[in-house]
């Protein structure tokens, strides 16, 4: 290579160029694959890397549910994949249970890909620091293991000598390439997902959960800014629960500590992940019941601000997805928490928390009556500037009422209140753009 400046002064130098190339244009092989879960299905943005003991190499690719190199020399090669995005995808307090009652023997993972899922932590076991690191995922306290991948990939050709022992498991495909290799599959594993339900592709997650609810309850009341609260947490059905989470809003409320009642928790069981939220997550081996009235937990809060409990702090999914776990099917139900004013909420009325929540366009808002009769929903803002009202008549046991954004043309946080008779609820709702 030689240079000349501008009168022609010139220098020169030797060089070597190297072409590489990706597009197959020169001829060489097709190395190729897929990407799928146990179940076969597809899995998304997946990073794999083709290496071997040349300069142009490791190649790179991000793929979706299969990966295809071309232009490989003959030569010898290894191909790995590796997936490091959405941790929480298919991580559940069910997870847990599972994980736990696994350590104790009650109920053994039964498949090598459930212990390799369960081996949150890396260290080639199953143990109760793999539950200590999942919970927190699990609450919002972290986004991510501090050891392990959100996948691991194992090819999906090897066999598992020993399937109670697989966490010595490859996870690279050696190749000796002399023309196209295909069906290079690995078998995609979701850390911490012990029962299946990761959303492998790009979406949406099915909400899995049934009509059942778990219906958390606490006295409504007044109080003052700088006092200190305690809320004794009770339910009205709670009937062989292995265990159950949520994410909890507060408004004007700061959380100090929640306390054991009937079921035993301590710090590692909720969290504060981000300003006016508590997230709460609780697992036990064995089923547990309670009765009607008696004390689950005790939650200790200092009011910021001064307001009715009810307006202060209600129970959603928007950092932990609120659900419950029972019965011998550990079923997953939904959630909720309701302030009671008075009896005339324990002799039938209810409101629930509506669903979805957030919303973007309309949401579902059920409620139980005693008997027949006229029930009025007003929608506030923040500020307390009446948003919407609506009055309908409900027959006896369950009803719904619908709201969408011609109703509540504002979005963040709103507060819809029930009237009927004596009864009245408060719950937040957020309305997202």
């Amino acid at each position: 290579m030689s240079v000349w400046d501008s009168k022609l002064n010139t220098d020169f130098c030797s060089i070597t160029l190297t072409l590489i190339d990706n597009q197959g244009g020169c001829g060489g092989a097709r190395v190729s694959g897929n990407l799928v879960t146990k179940a076969q299905e597809p899995i998304n943005n997946v990073n794999v890397k083709i290496d071997a003991n040349v300069p142009e190499f490791p190649r790179y690719q991000v793929a979706n549910g299969n990966y295809a190199f071309t232009g490989i020399q003959d030569g010898n090669y290894e191909v790995s994949a590796s997936k490091v995005d959405d941790y929480s995808n298919g991580v559940s307090t069910l997870d847990l249970v599972m994980i736990q009652r696994h350590i104790l023997g009650l109920a053994k993972l039964d498949s090598p890909e459930k212990l390799l899922a369960a081996d949150v932590n890396k260290d080639g076991k199953v143990t109760a620091s793999d539950l200590v690191e999942l919970r927190k995922l699990i609450l919002g306290m972290t986004d991510k293991l501090s050891n392990n991948d959100s996948w691991v990939f194992v090819p999906k050709s090897y066999g598992y000598a020993d399937a109670t022992n697989p966490f010595g498991a490859p996870r690279s495909i050696s190749l000796n390439v002399a023309g196209d290799v295909t069906g290079n599959d690995f078998t995609g594993i979701k850390v911490g997902d012990v029962n299946n339900d990761a959303v492998a592709a790009t979406g949406v997650a099915a909400d899995n959960r049934t009509s059942k609810v778990l219906k958390f309850v606490a006295e409504d009341k007044t109080v003052n800014a700088g006092e200190i609260v305690t809320i004794d947490v009770t339910a009205s059905n709670f009937n062989q629960i292995f265990g159950y989470q949520f994410t909890a809003k507060l408004n004007g409320m700061e959380l100090l500590e929640v306390k054991s009642g009937a079921i035993s928790v301590d710090e590692s069981n909720y969290g504060v992940p981000s300003a006016n939220t508590m997230t709460m997550s609780w697992a036990s081996e064995k089923a547990v019941n309670a009765t009607e009235g008696e004390v689950l937990f005790t939650v200790v809060m200092k009011a910021t601000t001064s307001g009715r409990l009810s307006n202060m702090m209600s129970v959603g999914s928007d950092v932990t997805r609120s659900e419950s776990y029972a019965g011998s099917e550990m079923e997953t139900n939904r959630l909720d928490l309701n302030f009671r004013s008075g009896e005339a909420e324990t002799a039938g009325y209810a409101m629930y928390q509506n669903e979805p929540n957030p919303f973007k366009t309309n949401t579902v808002v059920n409620f139980n009556m005693p008997a027949a009769g006229e029930a009025t929903f007003t929608v506030m803002d923040v500020t307390g500037k009446l948003v919407h009202t609506r009055t309908v008549n409900a027959v006896k046991g369950m009803n719904s009422v619908e709201f969408n954004r011609n109703d509540v043309p504002v979005s963040g946080v709103v507060y819809y209140t029930i009237e009927s008779g004596d009864f009245t609820a408060t719950k937040a709702m957020i309305v997202i753009e």
